[in-house]
């Protein structure tokens, strides 16, 4: 895996500069936000077992209420191995960091999914649970990037996305297919600030 070098930690600091630059609307200080790579984005046990590790299935992740030195905040991944990889310059890195920070600053309020209790009650249908999960799924990515056009670097996040998709690794063409016609779209995803909380 790839660390935060000095070369990675600057690029990620003017990155969030960039996109600090183009919003006026959210002030992207009022959240405490810890980045790290994919390798140090994990809990190890005392034996050096890894417990938890950060998922990430592209660019990038993000996990809500870290505890870090008495403090909670939200963890934003970065896939170092990938952004190498796939040779994404300072516009592409943009449009990665500001989806990921889009699953904090314009956050989409889950619908709740029924319980095995009104599954079994006859008040929902397996078909109903899979289409809720599905809506879920794709409007938390659909949100996220929207921050992305927000801050005025979707461009760099549909480039990322063409380049994932073509590429031997890529494994979900709907979502993705998906998301780049969302992008393209004049359809608004308006959510909330995701408030680190006890």
């Amino acid at each position: 895996m790839y660390k935060i070098t000095p070369d990675n930690l600057t690029r990620i600091q003017l990155s969030i500069e960039r996109i600090k630059n183009n919003t006026e609307d959210y002030d992207l200080d009022s959240v405490p936000i810890i980045i790290a790579d994919v390798e140090h984005a994990q809990i190890i046990s005392p034996e050096n077992k890894v417990l938890e590790r950060a998922y990430l299935t592209s660019f990038g992740a993000v996990k809500g209420n870290i505890i870090y030195d008495n403090s909670i905040f939200h963890l934003i991944v970065l896939n170092f191995e990938y952004i190498k990889m796939f040779d994404l310059n300072n516009e592409e890195l943009d449009g990665v960091l500001s989806h990921e920070l889009g699953h904090i600053f314009n956050k989409y309020k889950f619908e709740k999914v029924p319980t095995y209790l009104d599954l079994i009650g006859g008040k929902a249908s397996i078909e109903d649970i899979e289409k809720i999960k599905k809506n879920n799924r794709n409007n938390n990515e659909f949100y996220a990037d929207h921050f992305s056009k927000i801050t005025r670097n979707s461009e760099g996040l549909i480039r990322c996305i063409n380049k994932f998709i073509k590429s031997e690794i890529f494994d979900n063409e709907d979502l993705f297919t998906l998301r780049i016609a969302a992008l393209n779209s004049d359809q608004i995803y308006r959510g909330e600030v995701h408030r680190a909380h006890l």
